[in-house]
């Protein structure tokens, strides 16, 4: 088991554009603030959805058809966590969303 002890020293809030690519912007955010570690959480709405898994045994992710493009979500829950990966800073985020009919 691992366990470290942080202090919070900033916390970041906003919004981002309209269409924009919420991973994207999110690495982007954490790239120019310098941040190495930290939590995310996010409410909102999103046009449009990649879906994958982790295939453990493999290790590596696999992503599902395209069918969830360009398509209305509501973000019903989204946690994550900054990390580093080969000494590069990068979120990890889970993210479950709801389309009209209120399927997640």
């Amino acid at each position: 088991m691992i366990i470290k002890n942080y202090q919070i020293k900033n916390i970041y809030m906003g919004r981002l554009d309209f269409d924009s690519d919420l991973l994207n912007e999110i690495n982007k955010i954490i790239n120019e603030k310098n941040i190495k570690t930290g939590s995310i959480s996010l409410i909102g709405a999103i046009n449009g959805l990649k879906i994958g898994y982790y295939k453990q045994d493999e290790k590596q992710y696999i992503y599902l058809d395209d069918i969830y493009n360009d398509k209305p979500f509501e973000i019903v829950s989204c946690k994550g966590n900054i990390s580093l990966k080969d000494k590069k800073p990068f979120a990890h985020v889970h993210i479950v969303a709801s389309d009209r009919q209120g399927h997640c």
